[in-house]
């Protein structure tokens, strides 16, 4: 069986990156069926220049019907919308729209390898094939800070277990009649709602697969700043959507332990603190040739945005709780 998959995408305030998305689209091996882009309501010139880009060497204006605008550029039509919302209600909305069975699915703020689109395609098109397939994700850091902020953020691939690896929407395929019979995604989650579909896929029964050479390059953060915000929004989704890792709670015990340690040993306390900090370098040097000295200070960082990520999660779900009653 030959799969044709629409690609489907949301955007938002993505006008610093978003030619590198569209251009590794253009340059996929295999042609998707479509593109469907659904956009947030930005409010930079996301969606002027993505009608802009296409129109390049094309010679072709977008045309509109509904609110739809579509252009085509290279033998793939791209549809462009907007849909006020968070990225649930952007990717329910751009799989409304998408006309084939098979949705391959990424973020803006990625690149897509060339054959991304043909390994997704391959994976499903075995016989009794899946209905969710993840492929994987790699990183493109420009300098020793980002290089350091990698292993905070993605899966490594040395650590990778093809078995329980859960798609994520950086990178996946799945079934449109799949997608419909779970609920799609759950649209009062801003983050991890792509955790949180994978979870309902699982326990539906759906059958799924993995092949990590379906890659897109995850462009990283380039500032404390936007790094702290990433894990708290992390966090503060799980604990919004009742997903509690078994990391969470062991760094409330790590800290917990160590002020425990504090109030009878203060020189032990601090003794232990560097040990810690020791071990943030231990476990990710290999993977950071360059920004090794980062690893520390990230560690704890990452750790408090954890913490308060999912305080923050908490207070939001008993807050709609009790607005509810």
């Amino acid at each position: 069986m030959k799969i044709r998959p629409s690609i489907i995408v949301t955007v938002f305030n993505e006008a610093e990156n978003i030619e590198l998305l569209l251009s590794s689209m253009i340059a996929q091996h295999l042609k998707p069926l479509e593109v469907v882009i659904v956009d947030g309501e930005s409010g930079d010139s996301t969606v002027e220049l993505i009608k802009t880009y296409l129109q390049l060497g094309n010679g072709k204006k977008p045309s509109e019907k509904n609110g739809i605008w579509q252009i085509v550029n290279s033998d793939i039509l791209f549809k462009i919308a907007v849909k006020k919302g968070n990225r649930s209600v952007g990717r329910n909305y751009a799989s409304e729209l998408a006309e084939s069975e098979w949705l391959a699915i990424t973020d803006a703020g990625c690149i897509l390898d060339k054959n991304w689109l043909r390994e997704l395609t391959r994976e499903a098109e075995v016989k009794d094939g899946p209905e969710v397939v993840a492929g994987y994700y790699d990183a493109d850091p420009m300098n020793a800070f980002e290089e350091a902020m990698v292993p905070f953020v993605l899966v490594m691939p040395d650590k990778v277990n093809e078995k329980d690896f859960l798609p994520a929407t950086r990178s996946m395929m799945v079934k449109k009649s799949l997608l419909k019979k779970v609920g799609g995604f759950d649209e009062s989650l801003s983050d991890n709602e792509d955790y949180d579909l994978a979870k309902k896929m699982k326990k539906s029964g759906a059958k799924f697969s993995f092949t990590g050479k379906a890659l897109a390059i995850w462009i990283p953060r380039q500032s404390w700043r936007e790094f702290w915000t990433m894990i708290f929004r992390f966090a503060r989704g799980d604990a919004f959507s009742g997903i509690f890792r078994p990391k969470v709670l062991t760094i409330y015990g790590r800290y917990l332990f160590l002020a425990w340690v504090f109030t009878v040993d203060p020189r032990s306390s601090f003794l232990m603190f560097l040990i810690y900090l020791y071990w943030a370098y231990a476990k990710n040097r290999k993977y950071t040739p360059h920004g090794w000295y980062y690893l520390p200070p990230l560690q704890v960082f990452s750790d408090w945005a954890v913490m308060l990520g999912t305080i923050s999660g908490l207070g939001r779900k008993l807050a709609a709780t009790f607005f509810k009653r």
